[in-house]
């Protein structure tokens, strides 16, 4: 009785023990759903930003497309003015004055296209600005596959502690019932060798084996595997004991 009192105290503790590795384990299923979540909301962020980044680029372009179209329109109209100076020269002084109010809107049409050739050169400056954003861009993908992976990696942890958990459990419960059998094998034993024996020989003295059995479930639990990173297709085999 003291016997299967121990064993029942180490089972005990033994399950409390689990279970405490059970709460861990979803203590940690817990922060791998937070940072997932993170996740999920970083990558929202960086698909909102490429978003602006190609609306910047497509407004960029229309800029690109009206400095062209107003250049064109710059350069007609220098045209034109040139031809009315040709035909001013060769007219009369009213027409002279002409020229001279002709003549102030070329240079009001110079002064046009020298601020499109300036805005013109700036658009370097934007360009390089917005591969500065795309590399950004680059850098906190490369940031987000590296939380993917850890994220991976610690799915892969839980999936260890939790078969690892289970087998133990299992083993457990195997060998309580096999030395409850035992137990029960031997009390039938003594029942059917009644007859041989006379009244001041005694009986023999059987042991309980759940001792044994204890001894087993120790030695079996140290022997069970562990997972390495990758191994988690099935769980491990339990030894031919159990």
């Amino acid at each position: 009785a003291r016997e299967r009192g121990d064993l029942m105290m180490r089972r005990e503790a033994q399950t409390q023990a689990d279970s405490q590795n059970l709460a861990q384990v979803m203590q940690r299923e817990a922060e791998a759903a937070r940072l997932k979540e993170r996740l999920a909301e970083e990558r929202e962020a960086l698909q909102q930003k490429v978003a602006e980044e190609e609306r910047a680029r497509q407004e960029e372009a229309e800029t690109r497309r009206q400095l062209q179209r107003d250049k064109a329109a710059l350069e007609a109209e220098v045209e034109r003015v040139k031809q009315m100076a040709q035909k001013v020269e060769e007219s009369s002084t009213e027409v002279r004055e002409t020229y001279q109010q002709a003549k102030a809107e070329r240079e009001a049409a110079e002064e046009e296209r020298r601020k499109t050739e300036m805005l013109r050169k700036d658009i370097p400056a934007e360009r390089e600005a917005l591969a500065l954003q795309k590399k950004q861009l680059k850098e906190a993908s490369q940031k987000l596959e590296q939380h993917q992976q850890l994220l991976a990696s610690q799915q892969i942890l839980l999936a260890n502690e939790t078969v690892e958990y289970h087998t133990k459990a299992d083993l457990l419960s195997r060998r309580e019932l096999q030395a409850q059998d035992q137990f029960k094998l031997a009390n039938l034993a003594m029942a059917t060798l009644e007859p041989s024996f006379s009244s001041n020989s005694g009986w023999p003295r059987l042991h309980s084996p759940t001792k044994r059995a204890a001894d087993d479930d120790e030695a079996a639990l140290r022997d069970i595997p562990k997972f390495a990173w990758g191994d988690v297709k099935s769980p491990p085999a339990l030894n031919a004991g159990a």
